[in-house]
């Protein structure tokens, strides 16, 4: 019972959380300023967080989310909202570009504390290192869902994809497929294309 109810509380206060995070999102475009934030931004909107939160609670399977692009944890909080308690959430990042110029260590330093609940509760763990080299050195089991949010060259793109088909992704999905990045677009629509696109967050056609 007690588990139970500490589990309730952790639950209320992570969606109050994500509450204020939507209400501030609002208040940035009901005051017209969101056209700035946006270019610093690098986030996915209230309506794909949605449709995120929606793709992760049909997943079937136990296998870990991996989030390659971790930022500062918005699309990591939706994951790990929505996604199974026993389920791994794995997000990986180098640190090396945020929305708000800090220098690498100190956005390391501010996301964890954004997913510090999730970190402690909810079975995330925030990894500090080259995409490349969580790579070739991942051993774990075939991941549930693999989104992908980190260099949108299409290069590294494309190479993203044919990891998560390599480990035996179940879903391999990620952001920015529009026009303002010519590399994701082509890179998704050469591994498949897009199985459902909504706005900009793309699911590839298995």
């Amino acid at each position: 019972m007690k588990i139970l109810e500490f589990s309730k509380k952790i639950n209320r206060g992570i969606s109050i959380r994500l509450e204020a995070i939507f209400k501030f999102k609002k208040t940035i475009n009901k005051y017209k300023i969101g056209a700035i934030l946006d270019k610093l931004d690098g986030e996915i909107t209230l309506e794909e967080a949605s449709f995120l939160g929606e793709l992760v609670r049909g997943i079937d399977s136990d296998g870990p989310i991996i989030e390659i692009g971790t930022h500062l944890g918005y699309s990591s909080t939706i994951m790990a909202m929505n996604k199974k308690n026993t389920m791994q959430l794995i997000t990986v990042d180098n640190y090396s570009w945020n929305s708000l110029f800090l220098d690498s260590q100190s956005q390391f330093d501010l996301t964890n504390k954004l997913l510090k609940d999730l970190i402690d509760n909810c079975n995330v763990h925030q990894k500090n290192i080259e995409k490349d080299l969580f790579y070739s050195q991942y051993i774990g089991e075939c991941p549930s869902l693999v989104f992908l949010d980190a260099d949108h060259s299409y290069e590294e793109t494309k190479k993203d994809i044919l990891w998560a088909k390599k480990i035996g992704a179940g879903i391999i999905c990620g952001h920015d497929y529009f026009d303002e990045y010519p590399g994701v677009i082509k890179a998704v629509n050469e591994m498949g294309g897009c199985k459902e696109l909504f706005q900009t967050l793309w699911v590839l056609d298995s």
